[in-house]
């Protein structure tokens, strides 16, 4: 495992699903743990290697870009490629909340 970066920001904490693909590979439902507008932090059902290149669907969004930057048996953490502005951050955690 990569030794895990310090945060830029906080991150909400999350339990839901999210679609997830991997350069090469098929899409998979995974569970969103928690999200700020760096990153995330997801647990899949395969195996990753920090610097894998990853894409993560959230409903009514478009694929976010990210890189796998540690990833810890089926724990995972992505860094995006372009951070969420905060005001639609606010919104994407608003909508995957219950």
């Amino acid at each position: 495992m990569a030794e895990e970066r310090p945060r830029q920001s906080d991150r909400q904490t999350l339990s839901c699903e999210v679609e997830f693909r991997r350069r090469g590979d098929v899409a998979y439902r995974v569970d969103l743990l928690n999200l700020s507008p760096e990153g995330c932090h997801i647990s899949t059902p395969v195996m990753l290697q920090t610097a894998d290149d990853v894409w993560l669907r959230i409903p009514n969004m478009e694929a976010i870009p990210g890189k796998v930057v540690w990833a810890k048996d089926w724990d995972v953490g992505v860094l995006f490629e372009k951070p969420f502005h905060p005001a639609v951050l606010d919104m994407v955690v608003a909508r995957l909340t219950p």
